[in-house]
């Protein structure tokens, strides 16, 4: 077997009764020169005995146990163990098509690509689809680290966690690691600032990545404050790529600025609708709005803001109306 090219990372916690059919899925995949990590953060039900199986029976997975730290911490174990020439991380409930490998690597092998970037969509538990991520007008192009930051930011493209390989020494030159004291938008960071020191992105366009929308996973929980600290970890995005000895990078502050002004009124409005008639929670958030929130308004934002504001209004008006006299009982 040729040199190892791509190292699987999923970290686990309690997920025997999906971790099963994801592996299963991994082990589809029509190439077949890649090792899977998959790390137990400290599971409490049957996940360690499916992982201590699977491990036993395949010499390309291996399975390491941890205490709970959380998913960044045990993607950064998995960063540790890997030794494969690309990275790709994987939730362990999700699925992959089983030609993604082969696909990229039919890209990666004779070009200096340092991210392959592709579609994802989200799916219900039912096998629904929910929602799709594929970007056709940018399909089978190379973009440089501020084109696709751009795009990023501008939300012309997306990518998820798991919908894109990156290259292991991009990673261990630049010792960029997941922020295991962050609570929420640590994966965007760690994106952005992967994104920020790669010569060559890739994008595909093609749906390779399916994730699981399920109604107990972290995502679908209700609001809380603790949301707003995502604006926290993009600002650290920010600092780590202005404060890069290129002054190129100095042009995407207003992007950053834009970008985490549409966050703040996303949560903003997550913070009233999530949990009607609990104010508490709209309430708690004041704190690090005022004292922490520190992106500029520039004019780019500010059409923006006035743009959210119309929206919100239009869109939401009979529940503002309802939240205003509420609050006055409150």
């Amino acid at each position: 077997m040729n040199k190892l090219m791509f190292s699987i990372i999923i970290p686990v916690y309690n997920l025997s009764d999906y971790i099963k059919e994801t592996i299963n899925n991994i082990l589809n995949q029509k190439y077949k020169n890649f090792e899977l990590i998959l790390i137990n953060d400290g599971s409490t039900d049957n996940t360690p005995n499916i992982l201590k199986k699977f491990s036993n029976k395949y010499k390309n997975i291996k399975m390491f146990n941890k205490k709970n730290g959380g998913v960044s911490s045990a993607r950064n174990l998995g960063l540790k163990k890997a030794n494969g020439k690309y990275i790709y991380f994987l939730d362990g409930d999700d699925k992959i098509e089983n030609d993604l490998l082969s696909n990229a690597y039919s890209k990666l092998k004779n070009n200096n690509i340092d991210i392959y970037s592709f579609g994802f969509d989200i799916v219900e538990a039912n096998g629904k689809l929910k929602k799709k991520f594929s970007f056709h007008e940018y399909n089978n192009k190379v973009f440089s680290s501020q084109e696709f930051q751009k795009l990023y930011l501008s939300k012309k493209i997306r990518q998820h966690i798991c919908s894109f390989c990156v290259r292991r020494n991009l990673i261990l030159n630049n010792s960029i690691t997941f922020n295991e004291s962050a609570t929420h938008g640590e994966d965007q960071e760690f994106q952005l600032k992967l994104i920020s020191v790669a010569e060559n992105i890739y994008y595909n366009a093609k749906v390779f990545y399916h994730y699981l929308d399920r109604e107990d996973s972290a995502t679908s929980q209700s609001f809380s404050p603790k949301k707003f600290s995502a604006i926290e970890a993009i600002e650290r995005a920010k600092k780590y790529v202005i404060s890069k000895d290129n002054p190129i990078n100095n042009n995407l502050e207003k992007y950053y600025d834009n970008y985490l002004i549409l966050m703040f009124f996303y949560l903003f409005k997550q913070s009233i609708f999530n949990n009607f008639g609990d104010y508490s929670s709209l309430f708690e958030s004041k704190e690090y709005l005022l004292n922490k929130f520190t992106f500029k308004i520039n004019y780019y934002s500010f059409i923006i803001l006035i743009f959210f504001c119309l929206y919100f209004i239009s869109k939401y008006y009979i529940k503002l109306r309802n939240i205003f006299l509420r609050m006055c009982r409150y």
